[in-house]
């Protein structure tokens, strides 16, 4: 596994010094929605069929090859790194949420769940940052915020 991450790390570096070179810096990913995979869908279509059936591991050697495959996709970094936090893998997951913020820093998928791996590796405050940017990209109806800021209220109250 640590083979993969150095692997991961760098071909998106390599991707991200090609990207900046020659679009223009484009954000890439589905916009930070976590709704509109845009071109990835098809492909991540049924790897999120796994993760809604909680099939972590076989998932995460899906998106192992989709993000090699796709190093400018947000969302497969996010998902990468969901699935690898609900294995309790929570430093490959810290890398692959930073990863994919540095294509889209605006991903409020990634936002939150990197917030909730925050709350499980107890750094409330961190999570606290993720909400205050959530909170500043989002109107009203935006249910990452909304998760996220009942994540914090938990475990705050859990806390006493």
């Amino acid at each position: 596994m640590f083979f993969i991450r150095i692997l991961f790390v760098i071909l998106f570096t390599v991707s991200i010094a090609v990207a900046a070179g020659g679009s223009g810096g484009s954000s890439g990913g589905s916009g930070g929605d976590g709704v509109n995979y845009g071109k990835y869908s098809a492909e991540l279509k049924p790897i999120f069929v796994m993760i809604n059936n909680e099939m972590y591991e076989e998932a995460l050697i899906e998106l192992e090859t989709f993000v090699y495959e796709n190093p400018q996709s947000a969302d497969g970094w996010n998902s990468i790194g969901f699935a690898s936090r609900k294995l309790g893998n929570f430093e490959d997951a810290e890398i692959y949420y930073s990863l994919g913020l540095e294509i889209n820093s605006e991903h409020k998928g990634i936002l939150e769940y990197q917030g909730e791996l925050y709350i499980q590796t107890n750094r409330i405050e961190k999570a606290k940052e993720n909400l205050a940017i959530l909170d500043k990209m989002c109107s009203f109806n935006c249910s990452y915020r909304d998760k996220l800021a009942r994540k914090i209220d938990d475990a705050i109250a859990s806390a006493f």
